[in-house]
């Protein structure tokens, strides 16, 4: 399942398929919390793939679980038949605009209903921050003296010695990519930056820990970085100096940039495969050793390293990872095509005589 989400709604997308030989008729029921949500009749026939679309989901239940209830016979792996999912915690979050002014950027911070936007010039930075305060701070080509008071801060340009990142140099005309390294980092879904052109970039100089997102070639131009208790990405330009607010990935990375902010990672951190190992991140709980589980199963324990509980996820459903100070809450699915592709036989043959079927 996948959420998307439209203003202060989420829509559910479910894709259910056939791995069998004749036709299937099933029924669809998508509960929210213990109380089913939609249902629905359907046949699908061999091969087939469907997908359904639940909209305008609402409710204070964030545990989802679709159940398919098959019509024919009995059914040999009854664990594809669950599929479970949490809904995306719905968090307003303010988001103070510091800029002379930008259109693109202003119009893609305000594509989140859950976002509240205020704008400011750069004159007025340090006297707006004595009466207000927020989630998010969005730098356009301003550095402040001091570390801006928000939990999440995005700078463009940022210049001189108060940059967050240190800048080491410049390059004209880079030649922006995705690093490789990055390619899984909340920032940089389904972003791309090939063929993005730039005037001029400045050279950043990670410190140790920071992400790297975007390089020219060996040059660090965009990073990401965590300090305490803040986030923070800097591109090493500003936006009048590229034709990326012309493309696709600008409103999606600015999206991205604020999910992260929010420790909104639904797709990437709160939906996980059993007979895996997970590594699931604990914030804030670097020098933590052990965790505590509660699963389908019950109660367990779980080792920390680097702030990741490694929890091995044998059974389908919802597990809460619990440290000292943060906490997850995830859904298990079983997720494999080609598991649930059983083919499963009408008889067994051995030795060349037919076996019975045994008793029911």
């Amino acid at each position: 399942s996948r959420f998307l989400k439209e203003g202060n709604y989420t829509n559910v997308l479910i894709e259910v398929a056939n791995f069998g030989t004749a036709p299937e008729p099933t029924q669809l029921t998508l509960y929210s919390g213990d109380d089913p949500a939609f249902v629905k009749s359907m046949t699908l026939a061999p091969g087939e793939r469907r997908r359904e679309i639940y909209p305008d989901l609402g409710g204070d239940d964030r545990a989802l679980r679709a159940e398919l209830a098959l019509g024919l016979g009995p059914d040999a792996l009854a664990t594809d038949d669950v599929a479970w999912a949490l809904l995306p915690e719905r968090q307003r979050q303010r988001v103070l605009l510091v800029t002379e002014d930008n259109l693109y950027l202003e119009g893609a911070l305000l594509l989140d209903a859950n976002v509240a936007v205020d704008k400011i010039r750069p004159a007025e930075y340090q006297a707006h921050l004595l009466t207000s305060s927020y989630d998010v701070i969005v730098l356009d080509c301003v550095t402040p003296d001091t570390p801006p008071p928000a939990a999440g801060v995005v700078y463009f340009n940022p210049r001189g010695p108060n940059s967050p990142v240190p800048v080491r140099g410049e390059i004209m005309r880079p030649e922006l990519r995705e690093a490789e390294a990055a390619k899984d980092h909340p920032v940089m879904r389904w972003v791309t930056l090939a063929d993005v052109n730039i005037d001029r970039a400045s050279v950043f100089a990670p410190r140790p820990g920071d992400v790297v997102l975007a390089r020219s070639i060996r040059e660090p131009i965009v990073v990401a970085a965590e300090r305490g208790d803040q986030k923070l990405v800097a591109f090493g330009f500003g936006l009048a100096e590229t034709d990326l607010t012309l493309r696709v990935a600008f409103p999606v990375l600015v999206v991205n940039l604020l999910d992260w902010f929010a420790g909104d990672d639904s797709d990437l951190v709160t939906t996980y495969r059993t007979g895996q190992t997970w590594a699931v991140p604990l914030e804030g709980e670097s020098s933590l050793t052990e965790a505590t589980v509660r699963g389908p199963r019950g109660v367990g324990k779980a080792p920390v390293s680097a702030g990741r509980a490694r929890v091995f996820g044998d059974q389908v459903g919802i597990y809460r990872v619990e440290g000292n100070e943060s906490a997850v809450t995830l859904a298990a699915n079983l997720a494999n095509p080609w598991e649930s592709s059983l083919a499963v036989k009408a008889t067994l043959t051995l030795g060349g005589r037919v076996l019975a079927p045994p008793p029911v």
